[in-house]
């Protein structure tokens, strides 16, 4: 595991751009400033639950020095934090949104690209790939074709790969909203078998299902995690609002109720990470 130190959170690493109403992104869930400032809570979240920024036996090879890649970044601050902890690493943020931070340690840097795409690294560029909460930005093709070929591509021999997201979205406006936009929810379970069919060499992929408790019966983060929802509820409104057919008043009461039923039950939900090693050269399928 990682280093947990609490120094490596400088207040350096919490300064982001404004988001321009200009600029648009695939994601289904709509990153805006109450976004950003959203996704930096659940970092915190995640930090805490895993005690650490990540599960992969990378320690020593970040403590010597090593070139980390985060796909899809967002605001950086997983970026930032390794970089603290990890001095003598580099770290690289890649996503389409520019939404990176106005002030960053000097091993870590941002690029905006389309994941989409071909990235401008060179194969085997990286001893640690690292991916967090993308399950709603990409079709199952895009995930196994796209996106999961071009971590593999980048990863040297003996380099991990790890990922962490929701196990499933069990709301059913979050589920309807995927399938309008041919999103799998529960894509996370299927990305153990993409990577073992990209490559011969990621046959062992590790996982583990973390169970954390929603509201304030969970204590202080699951209060923190109950709180988040809300404000994804809110900042969704307008689609929400549209897909369960509710005026603003009656939206009102849905969001006071869910809130209600947080805080009187036992409510859970499951974080589903995995990591695997490329072995020495086995080429690619």
């Amino acid at each position: 595991m990682g280093n947990t130190s609490s120094s490596s959170s400088s207040s350096s690493c919490y300064n982001f751009r404004k988001v321009s109403p200009n600029e648009t992104y695939r994601y289904l869930i709509k990153i805006n400033e109450e976004g950003v400032d959203r996704v930096q809570v659940q970092h915190h979240v995640f930090r805490e639950i895993l005690k650490d920024n990540f599960s992969a036996p990378i320690k020593d090879t970040l403590r010597q020095g090593a070139s980390v890649l985060d796909l899809g970044c967002g605001p950086g601050i997983w970026v930032c934090e390794m970089a603290a902890d990890y001095k003598y690493s580099m770290f690289h943020g890649v996503d389409y949104l520019n939404i990176f931070p106005t002030q960053k340690p000097v091993n870590a840097q941002f690029i905006k690209a389309n994941l989409l795409k071909r990235l401008p690294f060179k194969d085997e560029d990286f001893d640690y790939v690292h991916l967090r909460s993308l399950v709603l930005a990409f079709t199952p093709d895009q995930w196994e074709y796209m996106i999961i070929k071009e971590a593999v591509r980048l990863l040297r021999p003996n380099a991990y790969i790890e990922g962490l997201a929701l196990r499933d979205f069990q709301m059913l406006v979050i589920r309807t909203k995927c399938i309008e936009h041919n999103l799998d929810p529960s894509i996370i379970l299927k990305i153990p078998n993409y990577l073992q069919r990209c490559n011969e060499s990621l046959k062992r992929v590790y996982g583990q299902e973390l169970k954390v408790a929603v509201g304030k019966w969970g204590g202080k983060m699951g209060e923190i995690q109950g709180d988040l929802f809300v404000r994804l509820l809110r900042e969704e409104s307008k689609i929400i609002k549209r897909l369960v057919k509710l005026n603003a008043k009656e939206y009102e009461e849905f969001i006071e109720n869910f809130i209600q039923e947080l805080n009187t039950h036992t409510v859970y939900i499951t974080w589903h990470k995995y990591w695997a090693k490329k072995d020495l050269h086995v080429q690619s399928n």
